[in-house]
């Protein structure tokens, strides 16, 4: 199979010099064409945060998130294919190398991009399937290092490896740790027989594609944006990975305007800032927003945000002032923390149509609105009582589609948690596929949902809507429905 799959690349090329009238390449001194080279994403395994997601849902949100990111960077029509026996490797179609490594850049479940020269079931057989004819050109005495990505295995001999491909090694210049103009990397699949053992079972050869500016890339914010280096820390704080996610489905860019109408300590609008957005924040509780119910203390030598705003109000008489400077040692410092701009921020319930932020235009509206998996009833039952769990309410759900259809701008975004009982839903249906006639009078279109297995009892689903039209919406007063 790879002796044809050579054949047909070889066969291409001839046809290509046809069509340009050229000869063979090399007695006439004439160059080949420039090789069109096949694109790859290698996706993160699945993290610990991620791990409710099974296999193949997970595999449909890391494709969504790299398409919404895509669409937000202005490229459209991506195409992502699965690779035969390659776990989290996908080839990609429609984008050009360099936009590949900038989405891919942006992305949390992607890790990098690549330029596909050679594959086969060995190190011999890959090379044997590269084109160095054509790549010649390309890495000629260009400075280089050597990446491995192994999986299957814990580790692999990279300078065995690379023994295989001496003739394209010799195209190159010198080897250069820090800065190479060329990543090449040897990706390895490992596997076991049917005996056990362990052997290589497939092998990719190419380059890393790195963006050409750092400017959109979200690479290590995981780690700079850990809940337990914050300043403020609210008790249903979101995982900063799941945050960045969230932002990513939304589409969101440098100046979007985004609002989180139940944004607690504003953990969504943290990553949506740091993706460059103008940030709004709406919360019914307002010892929250002031930074008076903390999940933890603020800095070494801080005090926590609850005794500062005591502290403040006695000294001063005046609650409003101590309000606001409790609320700069909570989510206005963890923005500051992070140079970013801090969010405009409203006390209010999301049901009272009168607050100004709520009949503001957005391009994004990223929330995890409250679950009210706690609530239950006493019911008595043949003489014995017994706590029962109640429904869960889908009105703030409900809710959060009516605002995006009067507040989002036309191609804007609305993505959130939906919660739902396992015993109360179809296991493999969306909740939102029971309210398309409501969704449809908002203007609203579900593009994508992923469900999330919490426990046995219940499920949460991450929904994404969009804008599409301005059409009038019929008003629904939900609450009292």
């Amino acid at each position: 199979i790879n002796g044809l799959h050579a054949l047909a690349r070889h066969f291409r090329g001839f046809l290509l010099r046809i069509g340009h009238g050229e000869g063979d390449g090399e007695g006439d001194g004439r160059r080949l064409p420039p090789l069109q080279p096949q694109l790859a994403v290698h996706f993160r395994d699945r993290s610990r945060i991620m791990r409710q997601f099974a296999g193949p849902v997970y595999t449909a949100l890391q494709i969504e998130e790299l398409r919404s990111v895509a669409s937000a960077l202005g490229i459209a029509n991506v195409e992502l294919e699965a690779t035969d026996g390659w776990g989290g490797l996908m080839h990609a179609d429609g984008i050009s190398p360099e936009a590949l490594a900038e989405v891919a850049s942006r992305c949390i479940l992607a890790s990098s991009a690549f330029e596909v020269w050679g594959t086969g079931e060995s190190h011999s057989s890959a090379f044997a399937s590269v084109d160095l004819e054509r790549l010649r050109a390309s890495i000629s005495q260009r400075s280089w290092r050597a990446k491995p990505i192994v999986l299957g295995k814990r580790r692999s001999n990279i300078t065995a490896a690379l023994s295989n491909y001496k003739p394209l090694i010799r195209e190159l210049g010198s080897v250069d740790f820090k800065s190479p103009e060329i990543e090449l990397c040897a990706m390895e699949k490992w596997g076991r027989d049917c005996d056990g053992t362990l052997r290589l079972q497939k092998v990719m050869f190419g380059r890393e594609i790195k963006p050409q500016t750092s400017q959109n890339s979200t690479k290590g914010v995981l780690e700079t944006y850990k809940l337990r280096d914050r300043s403020y820390l609210g008790f249903t704080a979101m995982d900063p990975e799941l945050s960045f996610v969230m932002n990513n489905l939304a589409r969101v860019r440098p100046g979007s305007r985004v609002l989180d109408p139940f944004c607690g300590s504003g953990s969504i609008l943290l990553a949506a800032a740091e993706l460059g957005a103008v940030t709004f924040g709406v919360d019914v509780d307002e010892k929250v927003l002031e930074g008076r119910r903390s999940g933890k203390a603020s800095h070494p030598g801080d005090c926590a945000a609850s005794q500062v705003f005591e502290g403040l109000e006695d000294d001063d008489g005046d609650e409003r002032e101590a309000s606001g400077k409790a609320a700069a040692l909570s989510i206005a410092r963890n923005f500051a923390d992070k140079g970013l701009e801090p969010p405009t921020l409203t006390q209010g319930s999301v049901y009272n149509r009168s607050i100004e932020l709520l009949n503001e235009r957005y391009d994004a509206i990223v929330s995890d609105p409250p679950y009210g998996l706690m609530e239950v009833s006493l019911q008595e039952t043949e003489g014995s009582k017994r706590f029962v769990e109640q429904p869960l309410d889908p009105g703030p759900c409900l809710r959060l589609i009516e605002l995006a259809g009067s507040s989002l701008h036309v191609g804007g975004r609305l993505v959130f948690f939906w919660p739902v009982r396992n015993s109360e839903s179809e296991q493999h249906q969306s909740p939102a596929m029971k309210y398309l006639d409501f969704t449809t009078a908002q203007s609203m279109r579900l593009c994508a949902d992923f469900k999330e297995t919490m426990s046995a009892k219940w499920s949460r689903w991450l929904v994404v809507f969009e804008k599409i039209d301005s059409r009038k919406r019929v008003s629904v007063d939900i609450e009292s429905s």
